[in-house]
């Protein structure tokens, strides 16, 4: 039998046909040809007497290119064929530049902000909507002007409007912001969610930011027995491929923090497991020492983005949050204000004045000349000798040697003013130079 008797045969198949799938079998068929007749066979729908015609056919490549439903054959899903790059056709590739909505710490993809229950984070995102469309500053970081899609989930109209007049103090609200607030019927992830943002991207190609607040609103129930990191890495998944489908649009997620903080991995402290932080592309977190304190750290992790943080403090005044500086630059600016209010400091910087460049001393020595001075340390010897430990780096940096005595001597120190001054902009509490 020819294969084009074999196809000619399916056309009057009707019924289970032992002797076509002896045939079928018994010819050497190319993969095209196996495929082509298995697409007759889809075309005509036979009924589930066929259906073990897929159980037998031990050919793995036509058996992947067919599924049964309701008995029905029907075309299976198409497997893409992979095709690797090599190495050095990678390194030539000419490949734009990522696309920054906040530079250096939101680029495009998919974000999540985690901060605790009434913590001003509605306000930061708004304030963020509002830079975008201004193509202002947030947080001391450009923005490119652009515009912002805001699904405020948990609220009605009233709510945003009146927090927006707060943000921009009397100026009018910018025609780029599109606000969806949670009376609008929003659909879950997997219910319609994905076909409702396509449509508005669709209708609004402009959009450039897109804020969900919050995420526990759109998040869809999870399936029997699923364990939580698969769970919520399936709830992002679906959004990631939202941003991929448009490039440059960045997508931010609010959620909330756990109730019991991991002082040993801040990552930890967002509500629900690391499948959130894992499918991301970058992680925004906002903590505060005290829930009374208007200061926080914003710590910024991702894939694109270099790890930082950021101390920050809310204007109650403005309803904005304002940046104060890295984290580690107010960490040295305060130890820099420690250490020049110092008691022990200013009496050896006091002794080096006197004595003309050069002020040797014990630790109790210190604390008598203190008192004559009129500066006071209420401190013991062994304080005070942990005190010039502590502050070794920045004696240092403040052009100041010291060194301690041997023998008999061993409880003097000789503290010296040397011409070399290296200054305090890098040093913290711990650092050495």
């Amino acid at each position: 039998m020819t294969f084009e008797d074999l196809c000619s045969k399916i056309i009057d198949i009707s019924n289970w046909d032992e002797q076509f799938y002896s045939d079928f079998r018994s010819m050497e068929l190319r993969t095209e040809d196996e495929d082509f007749i298995l697409n007759l066979l889809f075309q005509k729908e036979l009924d589930d007497a066929w259906t073990s015609f897929l159980l037998r056919h031990d050919r793995s490549r036509a058996a992947k290119a067919v599924t049964v439903q309701n008995g029905i054959i029907k075309p299976g899903k198409k497997v893409a064929t992979l095709k690797p790059i090599r190495g050095d056709e990678l390194e030539a590739l000419d490949l734009p530049p990522i696309n920054w909505v906040c530079d250096d710490i939101l680029p495009e993809g998919v974000a999540i902000l985690s901060a605790a229950p009434k913590s001003f984070k509605s306000y930061m995102m708004l304030d963020l909507c509002t830079s975008v469309c201004r193509g202002g500053s947030f947080l001391g970081h450009s923005c490119a002007k652009a515009e912002a899609l805001y699904f405020d989930l948990e609220s009605g109209k009233r709510r945003p409007r009146d927090r927006l007049k707060q943000i921009l103090g009397g100026k009018p609200f910018p025609k780029e912001l599109l606000i969806i607030t949670g009376e609008q019927g929003v659909a879950r992830i997997g219910e319609g969610f994905e076909e409702q943002v396509e449509e508005l991207l669709s209708d609004n190609p402009n959009i450039r930011l897109m804020v969900i607040d919050v995420l526990r609103r759109i998040r869809p129930a999870s399936k029997r027995g699923q364990n939580a990191y698969d769970f919520d890495y399936e709830t992002i998944t679906p959004l990631v491929q939202i941003t991929t489908n448009h490039p440059g649009l960045c997508i931010v997620l609010v959620t909330h923090d756990r109730k019991m903080k991991d002082y040993s991995d801040w990552m930890n402290n967002m509500s629900g497991s690391t499948g959130l932080s894992g499918a991301v592309d970058v992680v925004w977190c906002l903590s505060k020492e005290k829930r009374g304190t208007q200061e926080a750290e914003l710590r910024i992790s991702g894939r694109d983005v270099k790890g930082d943080e950021l101390r920050i403090e809310f204007d109650e005044d403005a309803m904005k949050w304002h940046c104060l500086g890295t984290a580690e630059d107010i960490r040295k600016r305060r130890f820099k204000t420690e250490y020049m209010n110092n008691p022990v400091i200013r009496t050896i910087k006091k002794g080096i004045e006197v004595f003309k460049g050069q002020y040797t001393a014990t630790a109790a020595q210190i604390i008598r000349d203190s008192e004559i001075w009129q500066i006071s340390i209420h401190e013991t010897p062994q304080k005070v000798a942990k005190e010039i430990t502590k502050y070794a780096p920045m004696l240092r940096a403040d052009g100041i040697s010291y060194e301690h005595g041997t023998g008999r001597k061993s409880r003097e120190i000789t503290f010296t003013q040397i011409i070399q001054h290296f200054g305090f902009d890098d040093i913290a509490e711990g650092e050495e130079i």
